[in-house]
């Protein structure tokens, strides 16, 4: 039995135009005291049907069994919207991004905001309208906060501390949203394993050589993926990674 394949795709930079490296200003008041710490679910969410705050996995790691992810150092950043018809879209941007499925997918479908002055999609709750609004933390109580390149500037909110205080804002570096098992041990190198990509014919005869992949960084083993990808999708073959002690 062939081992277990990885539908894992690169994207280059699409098409979309939003740069919304926050997240919704709306979602945190809904979600007011959540937080998100499990990286395999990093999305603060608002699940309109059942009414309750979620953490979600990014949409694009699993994109009807597809999973997106940025290798280029120009676009490293994975990002989301959806059409007007509410069809996914996932691309690759030179800013962070961190935004709602709930903004994106239920309220703002079609909509991107175009100016780096007021990167944020977000909903304006008295006018009922979708709204393109400046990064919270840019400046939060007369701070403008960042984050290195491997991070994710996100904004939520917690709970006054007094009753009728004020709503605490709270920006953090979250880690940049890879794909979760892209983003384990795969960044130092591993001399200990040897991964092999091979791709797998019809019969079960194997295509070309096996390649050792025991010293390679993490971008290495994506690029890989990325050619049994590309094998697969040309010529119909199931493509499989071993991992051999």
């Amino acid at each position: 039995m062939a081992p277990k394949m990885f539908g894992v795709v690169a994207i280059a930079l699409g098409s979309l135009v939003g740069h919304a490296t926050a997240g919704s200003m709306y979602v945190a008041k809904l979600c007011r005291g959540h937080t998100c710490t499990d990286p395999r679910f990093p999305l603060l969410d608002y699940v309109l049907n059942e009414q309750k705050c979620t953490c979600r996995a990014h949409p694009c790691w699993d994109d009807y069994g597809t999973t997106h992810y940025c290798s280029s150092e120009a676009n490293p950043y994975l990002m989301y919207s959806y059409n007007s018809d509410r069809t996914l879209n996932c691309a690759c941007h030179e800013q962070p991004f961190y935004n709602s499925r709930h903004i994106l997918h239920d309220l703002c479908p079609g909509h991107n905001c175009e100016t780096p002055e007021h990167p944020i999609l977000d909903w304006d709750e008295s006018q009922s309208k979708c709204i393109c609004r400046a990064h919270p933390c840019w400046d939060l109580d007369g701070f403008k906060h960042s984050c290195p390149a491997d991070k994710v500037l996100r904004y939520r909110e917690d709970e006054p501390e007094t009753r009728g205080g004020k709503p605490k804002g709270v920006c953090e570096c979250i880690p940049k949203l890879d794909p979760p098992h892209l983003s384990t041990d795969l960044e130092e190198r591993t001399a200990s394993r040897m991964y092999v990509y091979v791709a797998i014919l019809g019969d079960g005869h194997a295509l070309g050589s096996a390649i050792e992949l025991a010293d390679a960084t993490r971008a290495e083993h994506m690029e890989w993926h990325v050619k049994c990808a590309h094998l697969r999708h040309a010529a119909g073959m199931e493509v499989a990674l071993a991992r051999v002690p």
